[in-house]
């Protein structure tokens, strides 16, 4: 079992194969498609995104793949107050959990900014309800990506994608790489056919 391609003109989208599709729907999943598309091209659709906005974030493009989220469970039970390695582990465990329930073997990664973006816009359009939600989710929770960032001195920064503070759809921000997070900073995975398994940083 894995993934199959299917070609949207010149470009291919990874997808779920059907049987592995439905297992995920029945565990609860909501599957979409992120198409390739960059930040930029979802504010110019009237996306309202908080926190930072920075030209070189608004380049950055989701993947091309079929992605799977349980929307009522967005995040790993206990994965504030740790740092980015302890959430890599916590994920980790999470997918061999996952494959050993639904019995197929499926990619689990943190996604970039790009990628929960799209993610939350197509989740909206599909549902009226933003993905990161003050009042489903009791509070501002914000998730782990893959998106970092380098500055002098071998500063790294990571970024983290949540609910918004005021009128928002949804806010970016960032935080030195390897500290201790916030309770509220915590980790949710994206399920994506096995051609992305990975959990390594994309940079700014």
């Amino acid at each position: 079992m894995g993934e199959q391609n299917e070609n949207l003109g010149s470009r291919e989208i990874l997808n779920f194969y059907p049987e592995d599709a439905r297992r995920l729907e029945h565990a609860g999943s909501k599957i979409y498609i992120l198409s390739g598309r960059s930040i930029g091209d979802f504010v110019s659709k009237g996306l309202k995104l908080e926190g930072i906005a920075e030209p070189e974030l608004l380049k950055l493009t989701s993947i091309r793949s079929q992605v799977a989220i349980d929307p009522d469970n967005i995040f790993i039970p206990n994965s504030g107050n740790k740092t980015k390695e302890q959430q890599v582990k916590l994920a980790s465990s999470y997918a061999s959990d996952l494959i050993r329930r639904i019995k197929s073997p499926f990619a689990v990664d943190f996604g970039s900014v790009a990628d929960w973006v799209e993610l939350s816009y197509e989740h909206h359009k599909a549902t009226g309800k933003w993905l990161f939600d003050l009042k489903t989710l009791k509070g501002a929770y914000f998730t782990a990506t893959n998106t970092e960032d380098n500055l002098p001195g071998g500063i790294i920064r990571e970024y983290y994608v949540g609910c918004p503070w005021s009128n928002g759809d949804i806010r970016v921000t960032r935080v030195l790489k390897n500290q201790p997070k916030a309770k509220a900073l915590c980790a949710a995975v994206l399920i994506k056919p096995i051609g992305f398994g990975r959990l390594n940083p994309q940079n700014n």
